[in-house]
């Protein structure tokens, strides 16, 4: 209990310790930890080794976007697999301390691919990392389309402020390219 207690009074020293080994990215002092390079499929997808075509597929699968013919059994399979990495490096980084974090998936381009990448993972982690999930508690009010697509990736979204007042914040995304999402 006593552990417990001084825990509290001292996560804002506490929780930023536990990740000061991981990257900080140039666009930022957010520290982040990424499991995969994602090099850009139209510029390599001539001369791929067999380590980005897997890549591809397990971002592409996780993603489980309806028009690019996923099947259940892929987007499982990708997300047990992106589920386990997460969990791995949220357990080896926090410990128990994973129960003071809060999940906040950043969102896609619209709600309905928001639910689609997230929903599944967001409730899978959280479950076994007894952490806060964010996800019902941020919503695409308006999509936008997506960067890869030929859009601006704009969208307007909106977040229960009050869910969020006094939380430790832990963000993902499913690909990490300029970073200027996070």
């Amino acid at each position: 209990r006593k552990r417990k207690e001084y825990e509290k009074k001292d996560l804002s020293t506490l929780l930023p310790a536990c990740v000061s080994s991981w990257e900080t990215h140039s666009n930022s002092s957010l520290k982040h930890k990424y499991f995969f390079d994602y090099y850009p499929y139209g510029t390599y997808k001539d001369n791929a080794s067999d380590s980005m075509w897997n890549t591809w597929r397990i971002v592409w699968h996780f993603k489980n976007d309806p028009d690019k013919n996923v099947t259940s059994f892929e987007h499982r399979s990708a997300l047990m697999t992106v589920t386990q990495l997460v969990e791995n490096a949220l357990r080896s980084a926090f410990g128990a301390k994973t129960e003071y974090l809060t999940l906040v998936c950043l969102t896609a381009s619209t709600q309905r691919k928001t639910e689609l990448r997230y929903k599944d993972f967001a409730e899978q982690l959280c479950k076994n990392l007894n952490m806060n999930n964010a996800y019902p508690h941020i919503k695409v009010i308006e999509g936008g389309s997506a960067k890869h697509d030929g859009g601006d990736g704009s969208r307007r979204v909106s977040y229960d402020q009050y869910f969020f007042n006094g939380k430790y914040v832990v963000l993902f995304d499913d690909v990490r390219t300029t970073g200027h999402s996070l």
